[in-house]
């Protein structure tokens, strides 16, 4: 019975509609089968319009709706999923199992990651979503396994805008920075840095790079409200580490190099014994050469 509807489902007359029947049937057939993963993603004051839901290993994913809500249409399984949203911390919930024809709910809260909400600025800290002005921060954490001598080249090729670049190449010799490019032929073009809410008017190579905790960099104009004309090229805001409560610490931090010069590309110098007979040599050379000189043979 059942070979004989397909095969009058598939005959030329019934065709089209035949396969559209097979196709509405497989499609409905596999909805029943899948289960939901659905909820509210918020915070401490309500829900998070916009969040993102993702499932783990995959780049399947979704946006909350306006009342920070999300519905997740997947096979049977254990899945985890992960919520994000700006200004909060990451959270992932693991082994959420999805039953067919079964709705599971999750709802997630999320909390704000206050390390990346306040940005240090020339008066304090102020949160990141109400700085107007061009501001860049990074923290000297992320740093700490370059083996360097100055803390500007911790900065090379780290933030967007800001060049950091060794103009002379003695050793020891500082770096140039530009923020906002070359403003002045006759003036300096480095920018305005201070030092835990101090101007630094001296030289900023003597500065320890284990010292520092964060650098944020002040880009646009809005710096000249705070420190006038002297921010005119920019200024590079420098906080050094401070005590913090808890057990006590000591920290160490040690790194070397080596430098071998390949046995092909190494001179062939002479031991002591050979140096000795050599010196030997060149100075009775020359002592018959400034006899020569003095008594020339007629």
């Amino acid at each position: 019975m059942k070979k004989h509807f397909y095969k009058f489902l598939l005959s030329s007359k019934h065709l089209f509609p035949g396969l559209l029947f097979l196709l509405l049937f497989n499609t409905a057939f596999s909805q029943q089968n899948m289960g939901i993963i659905k909820g509210n993603v918020s915070d401490a004051t309500g829900p998070l319009p916009g969040a993102s839901i993702s499932i783990a290993g995959t780049k399947n994913g979704i946006t909350a709706d306006l009342n920070g809500n999300y519905t997740l249409k997947l096979a049977p399984g254990t899945y985890t999923i992960i919520a994000s949203f700006s200004g909060y911390t990451k959270i992932q919930v693991n082994d959420i199992k999805v039953i067919a024809d079964e709705e599971t709910v999750k709802n997630i809260v999320l909390v704000t990651n206050n390390q990346l909400q306040q940005v240090d600025i020339s008066y304090g800290t102020q949160s990141r979503r109400d700085i107007t002005g061009s501001v860049s921060e990074l923290k000297a954490k992320n740093l700490e396994d370059q083996p360097i001598q100055q803390f500007a080249q911790e900065l090379q090729g780290q933030i967007a805008g800001v060049q950091v670049v060794q103009s002379d190449g003695a050793p020891g010799r500082g770096f140039d920075f530009r923020i906002r490019g070359a403003a002045s032929l006759s003036f300096s073009n480095q920018p305005l840095f201070v030092v835990d809410g101090l101007p630094v008017t001296g030289g900023i190579n003597t500065i320890n790079p284990d010292e520092i905790e964060t650098f944020t960099i002040l880009k646009d104009a809005a710096a000249s409200a705070l420190y006038g004309s002297r921010a005119s090229n920019g200024v590079v805001l420098i906080t050094t580490k401070h005590a913090k409560p808890g057990e006590s610490q000591v920290v160490f931090d040690m790194n070397y190099g080596e430098q071998v010069i390949d046995k092909g590309s190494r001179l062939k110098l002479m031991n002591a014994e050979q140096y000795a007979t050599f010196e030997n040599e060149y100075y009775q050379d020359k002592l018959l050469y400034d006899q020569e000189r003095a008594y020339p043979k007629l």
